[in-house]
């Protein structure tokens, strides 16, 4: 999980336990997230595009990961407006979902992430 805001990054997290989808770890910042890739390799990244003034957006590290490793990226964002969806979609994200975001969705769109990965 890639998300600048460490509350929702740890609930999006717990959720991922609960429903029994293996470890999340979460990274605040690009710097945090491409340190975890270099220690291990995820199935899916969930991933914030708006990552804090200064930083790297979600959009470009999820195009940078995409190059490096090609991990399935889901967007969870705030954002949802044309323009955004538009650069978004050139990264080919595997969801892109809006805040606040229906847990049943979220649930869904991991499983199916994850049942194409083990295939």
């Amino acid at each position: 999980m890639v998300e600048d805001e460490a509350i929702t990054g740890l609930s999006f997290c717990n959720l991922v336990d609960v429903w029994g989808y293996g470890e999340c770890e979460l990274a605040v910042s690009p710097e945090q997230a491409m340190a975890a890739l270099e220690r291990e390799r995820p199935e899916v990244l969930l991933m914030d595009i708006n990552l804090g003034e200064g930083k790297e957006g979600g959009i470009d590290l999820a195009a940078r990961i995409r190059q490096e490793a090609d991990i399935p990226v889901i967007f969870v964002t705030g954002y949802s407006d044309e323009a955004t969806r538009k650069r978004a979609s050139a990264v080919s994200p595997w969801a892109f979902l809006v805040k606040p975001v229906d847990y049943d969705v979220l649930r869904k769109t991991l499983g199916s992430v994850l049942n194409s990965a083990s295939r």
